[in-house]
């Protein structure tokens, strides 16, 4: 079964570029453009991995992986910051996410970030 990764971002360029370099990895994509409907959607399809740019409508990145990692059905969800922001790796270590990346960058660098938090997660559940 492919590990579902859901996108959020408000730059449909983006989603389609992370879903094409994640789907050529097997990973199945799902998308969203704000965070209006983030916490339903998430708790109904469950995806393994969520990436999140910071600066979204309608509540941020920031407030919406705050309430994602304060929800007892959602916070065990790992989350990526995947901002143009200057200060995305302090904000992630804020919130408590588990991983950052910098726009821009390749996506050999994302399916590697992703790889390397869904990896750590399986071996803390061995």
């Amino acid at each position: 079964m492919n590990r579902k990764i859901l996108i959020v971002d408000d730059d449909e360029n983006i989603l389609v570029l992370y879903s094409r370099a994640l789907q050529k990895h097997n990973y199945e994509t799902a998308t969203l453009t704000s965070t209006e409907y983030l916490l339903d959607i998430v708790k109904e399809d469950k995806p393994d991995l969520i990436i999140m740019d910071i600066w979204i409508p309608v509540i941020g990145g920031e407030a919406a992986a705050e309430l994602l990692k304060n929800d007892l059905d959602t916070f065990e969800i790992p989350i990526i910051f995947a901002s143009s922001n200057a200060d995305t790796d302090v904000i992630a270590f804020k919130v408590g996410v588990e991983g950052f990346l910098n726009k821009p960058f390749e996506s050999k660098e994302l399916v590697n970030k992703i790889e390397e938090i869904l990896d750590a997660k399986m071996f803390t559940r061995v």
